[in-house]
């Protein structure tokens, strides 16, 4: 039986599940950015017309840059923050504006940041930006085949200066970022549906690579054979592998 004491108790307790902050209220479509800050986690999140940065584990506003147009992609690493917008990437230094990267004819989607290198990518092209010098100079621009439309890219353990770069046909490729050349077109995956994410694991040779139709393809770079392969009901639009040793 319940007493008045019980349910006095019972209602001064906190609900087991308890929302702190909805990013999907204040952030648009563009995916986030979680990033690592010595040893802080923060995420970069698109939000109207500027980015707001969260610390990832109280979920604290850190900072917040209302200066932005447009947001096609964003990319953090220590201080800096990257900006994607149309033909241009900005740079911000503690949400201040400090250098306009141009991008000409191109609308770059998806950034990511390896060591000293900015990646970014257009539907046409893949560009590499050194962001170790103040002006972020390009490195390297990859053209892919005018037949096809790239939509994700990811690299493999492993493989210094080789990226995988997945396309709207359902095609797979590697590529040399130095060299600037294509290295290999994947035969193991003839997919019927369109490449929409792919995964670095961290396992060499091991990628993993998901279609629009929901197919989860885990995938040998160097043998170029499929591992296994998987399929959710649903439609598929991002996957990433876990860090935990717990299965």
């Amino acid at each position: 039986m319940d007493t008045g004491k019980n349910k006095a108790c019972r209602k001064n307790e906190a609900p087991p599940l308890e929302v702190i902050r909805s990013f999907g209220f204040v952030s648009s479509s563009v995916g986030a950015c979680l990033y690592a800050n010595g040893n802080a986690f923060y995420i970069s999140v698109p939000s109207g017309s500027g980015f707001t940065v969260f610390d990832a584990e109280s979920l604290n506003v850190v900072m917040q840059c209302e200066e932005v147009r447009e947001i096609g992609a964003i990319a953090s690493c220590g201080e800096t923050t990257f900006i994607a917008g149309l033909h241009m990437i900005h740079r911000y230094e503690r949400g201040q504006l400090v250098s306009d990267i141009k991008v000409a004819n191109e609308t770059i989607f998806s950034m990511q940041i390896y060591g000293n290198f900015l990646i970014a990518m257009s539907k046409r092209k893949l560009f590499a930006f050194d962001i170790s010098k103040c002006d972020t100079p390009r490195m390297a621009c990859l053209e892919f085949s005018k037949t096809k439309l790239a939509t994700s890219f990811c690299h493999p353990k492993g493989y210094q200066n080789k990226f995988i770069v997945g396309f709207e046909d359902g095609s797979l490729e590697l590529w040399n970022i130095s060299s600037e050349k294509l290295i290999h077109e994947f035969q193991s995956l003839k997919a019927a549906s369109s490449v929409v994410a792919t995964a670095e694991s961290s396992v060499e040779h091991v990628v993993a690579v998901g279609l629009e139709n929901g197919t989860i393809v885990i995938l040998n770079v160097l043998a170029d054979e499929v591992i296994f392969s998987l399929k959710q009901p649903s439609n598929l639009s991002a996957l990433a592998f876990g860090s935990s040793t717990e299965p």
